[in-house]
């Protein structure tokens, strides 16, 4: 496997994690979550959790669910972006 193809994996993978904590918080909205919860209760690690709350990309409070359409759209713009970064550290 080359390294373009290993790296899109990666963030495929961080993305399906990404999902599984995001969904995990939807379907318990009406709970107050720590980091210490979450990656707890869906197995995804303390480190990547933080992260994503410090880019903004992932919030521990409601989700707005009148926004999913802007949620998708900036997933994809994020996605795009790494891959970028990627491209540029070869």
């Amino acid at each position: 496997m080359d390294k373009k193809n290993y790296l899109l994996q990666m963030i495929e993978e961080e993305e399906k994690q990404f999902r599984r904590v995001r969904n995990h918080i939807m379907d318990n909205f009406n709970r107050n979550f720590t980091i210490d919860e979450l990656a707890k209760e869906t197995g995804i690690s303390r480190k990547l959790i933080s992260k994503w709350l410090s880019e903004g990309k992932l919030t521990l409070g409601k989700p707005n669910t009148n926004s999913k359409d802007d949620f998708l759209t900036e997933l994809i713009k994020t996605r795009d972006e790494m891959i970028k970064e990627l491209e540029k550290k070869k």
